[in-house]
């Protein structure tokens, strides 16, 4: 008996964040739909083999991209549908957007953050990562929480399913929003792009870093990142004394340049705006230890990233992830410059290698990509149901 074919849904992600590199936003929407693509190639393939039962539910995503420059290398490959949508005002994505989602026959349709006020028959799925502009309010301006918190809080509620990418995330849309029904899709860490080359060498590290001599940092320059006391702990720490460096490297926005130019004149720190993944896979493979200092996260990807580079983790109580903070070498009170201070220098002490090692495996495997993307496809499945 032959595969009975489903009908294959039409669903429109939007990708317009593709032209924002660098953003937490783009690597979940990159790597999600490489391993949801990936999946549903497999799941294809099985079925014409097996020669029968029945395919489905199946699905043709279709990307929305500001220009087709800003498609990621990744995708590229897929002879995926791209749709050039350009840049569009907030009341066109607010208002108008249904319309041309109904002309382009979109059965469902995946948006970050915010989502068109009402629909023409597509149903949204709508990814609200964080919502730490009101959980973590004081490192907030009023112009900035107040328009996102009616945008994300509407989407909240005119979105079929809701994503969020971690369990404490989850506590806070509930608190905040009172949206019951959340889907954790959380994100992943993509080991093999962490993997010390075996053909060759590592990329060179940036100028003045010294391999195996320092101590890593990683995430954009803000106030709430608390590098502020990062650096405080790092100075009363006295290992710039010893030879050991820090190395911090993230995008600095405008409310981070304080702290930026204390970066320069800080003895032994060494601030990287921007490296490629290359570098930074280099970076994670020759840091003696990595720490986080972060107030508050929605997920904080850069210390599983540590994690599967094998590096030793000290982190900040304010980190959001029970399972993760288990597994870490040490744990500090992001106001606690002594303990932070203390941890620093144990990092420098265990000279790489982590902890736990069997149980920081065990960690990584809950944080897979193909995990996330099957959790997504399902969720994209009950969707479909819902709607036949």
């Amino acid at each position: 008996m032959s595969p009975t074919p489903a009908r294959r849904l039409r669903v429109y992600v939007d990708g317009r964040w593709f032209a924002q590199p660098g953003q937490g936003v783009v690597t979940f929407l990159r790597d999600l739909h490489v391993g949801a693509e990936t999946i549903l190639a497999q799941r294809r393939h099985a079925a014409g083999e097996q020669g029968a039962g029945e395919v489905g539910p199946d699905f043709e995503f279709v990307y929305g991209v500001e220009s087709l420059e800003d498609i990621p290398r990744d995708m590229e490959a897929w002879h995926a549908s791209f749709v050039e949508v350009g840049r569009r005002g907030l009341l066109w994505r607010w208002l108008w957007y249904p319309i041309w989602l109904r002309h382009q026959r979109i059965d469902l349709a995946h948006f970050q953050y915010v989502c068109p006020l009402w629909s023409r028959g597509t149903r949204y799925v709508t990814a609200i990562h964080d919502i730490l502009f009101l959980s973590q309010r004081r490192f907030f301006a009023l112009g900035h929480t107040v328009p996102r918190a009616f945008f994300y809080g509407v989407s909240a509620h005119r979105s079929a399913r809701v994503l969020t990418i971690s369990d404490a995330s989850a506590q806070d849309i509930r608190r905040y929003f009172r949206r019951d029904a959340l889907d954790v899709v959380p994100l992943a860490v993509a080991r093999q792009a962490l993997a010390a080359p075996l053909d060759g060498p590592l990329a060179p590290l940036p100028a003045g870093v010294k391999a195996r001599q320092f101590l890593l940092a990683v995430g954009r320059i803000e106030p709430r990142k608390n590098y502020d006391h990062l650096l405080d702990a790092f100075v009363r720490s006295g290992l710039a004394d010893q030879g050991v460096q820090l190395v911090v490297t993230g995008f600095c926005p405008a409310e981070g340049q304080r702290t930026a130019e204390r970066f320069g004149s800080t003895p032994g720190v060494i601030w990287c705006e921007r490296v490629s993944d290359e570098v930074l896979a280099s970076l994670y493979h020759q840091a003696v230890g990595f720490v986080f200092p972060s107030y508050g996260e929605g997920f904080g990807l850069p210390v599983l990233e540590a994690l599967a580079a094998d590096l030793p983790v000290a982190l900040s109580t304010g980190y959001p992830m029970e399972d993760v903070k288990a597994v870490a070498a040490f744990l500090f009170d992001p106001d606690d410059v002594p303990a932070m201070a203390q941890a620093m220098q144990g990092l420098w002490a265990l000279q790489r290698g982590p902890v736990k090692p069997a149980q920081v495996k065990v960690v990584l495997d809950r944080y897979t990509w193909d995990r996330a993307a099957k959790r997504y496809l399902d969720v994209l499945a009950a969707m479909a149901r819902a709607q036949a």
